[in-house]
Order: structure tokens, then C-alpha cells, then sequence
């Protein structure tokens, strides 16, 4: 307890249970975690320290997904013959293009997702790899119900606009 207080991260050995190591230079929250029951449920009420780490997290998320998307965007639109260079759909120039030889497999690589309709009949759909897909952060709970941020039937940019308009472009007060 005392190392936890005092923002020590407590990692035990494998072979040796009463050998620990600790790492430090992570800064703990330390605040208190409310617990609230309904008729609806019970929920978990985090502080705001927590809150901001986890916010952290998605964002990290969000950032990585678009900047994958960037890295395997071979939209012929986006390129120029004449001068090689890949640009962004702003006009910006795609300093984070890969070429497909250097693409990481699963990673940039397309996937493929396979399913069966109510008749019984077997689909298979092509996707973008799993660097471009939420792996943290894969959906939102709302009055509607379930917004799902990896529909297998919309493309990698649809997911990801639907998690800026369902999460992230959202006031921290909504």
C-alpha cells in the first residue's frame, strides 16, 4: 500500500512470489471511485484525474488510427506523378505514406470479415487493416442504444467519423 501511495507501480516476479519490483516516475491518481446503485444498474463514478488519463488514452487511439490511414491511403487522387509526392485530402503534403513493400501485415494489410445473412447465405467483406480499426475504444453506449466505432459494414473513415461524432467532438460536459 505504502509504495502505491507513493506512485510506485508494483510488479512481482515469476519465479520468486515474495520478490517484487517497482517502477517508478508514473504518477498514480489517487482519488476516491464512487460506486452508485439503481434500479437501472450499478455505476462507477471515476475522478477527474482518471477520467483525463482514460481520455488520454482514446485520444492516443484516435491518433493512431488516423495516423494509419494516412499511411495506407492509395487513392490515386491523392498522388502526383510529376513531383512523387502523396498529399492529404486538405492538399497537405502525406509525409506519413508507406509503401505497400513496407506495410506491417495485419497491421496496414487488408483483412477480411466473414458472415452469414438470415437466409443462410455466406458473405465476406474486405476491411482495412487492424491499425485502422478501434481496439480500446470500440463503441458507445447511448440512449439509442450500442454505437458500435468497428462496423465491419462501413469503412475505416465512416468508423472513424462516427467516433468524432459520437465521442470525440462531444463538449466534456455532454
Amino acid at each position: 500500500m505504502v509504495a502505491v501511495f507513493n506512485d510506485r507501480i508494483i510488479f512481482p516476479t515469476v519465479a520468486d512470489k515474495k520478490t517484487y519490483h517497482f517502477i517508478r516516475g508514473i504518477k498514480l491518481p489517487h482519488e476516491r471511485i464512487k460506486f452508485n446503485t439503481t434500479p437501472q444498474g450499478a455505476y462507477i463514478q471515476y475522478g477527474e484525474q482518471s477520467m483525463d488519463t482514460l481520455l488520454g488514452y482514446c485520444y492516443d487511439e484516435l491518433n493512431q488510427i488516423e495516423l494509419c490511414l494516412r499511411q495506407i491511403d492509395d487513392d490515386p487522387t491523392h498522388y502526383d506523378e510529376e513531383t512523387g509526392l502523396h498529399y492529404n485530402e486538405d492538399g497537405t503534403i502525406n509525409n506519413d505514406w508507406l509503401e505497400p513493400t513496407r506495410r506491417i501485415k495485419n497491421f496496414h494489410t487488408p483483412n477480411k470479415v466473414s458472415w452469414k445473412d438470415k437466409n443462410g447465405k455466406k458473405h465476406t467483406k474486405k476491411l482495412e487493416g487492424n491499425g485502422a480499426r478501434f481496439l480500446l475504444l470500440t463503441g458507445i453506449r447511448t440512449s439509442k442504444g450500442f454505437v458500435s466505432f468497428n462496423d465491419p459494414m462501413k469503412s475505416a473513415k465512416e468508423n472513424l467519423q462516427t467516433a468524432k461524432d459520437y465521442f470525440f467532438n462531444l463538449s466534456k460536459d455532454t
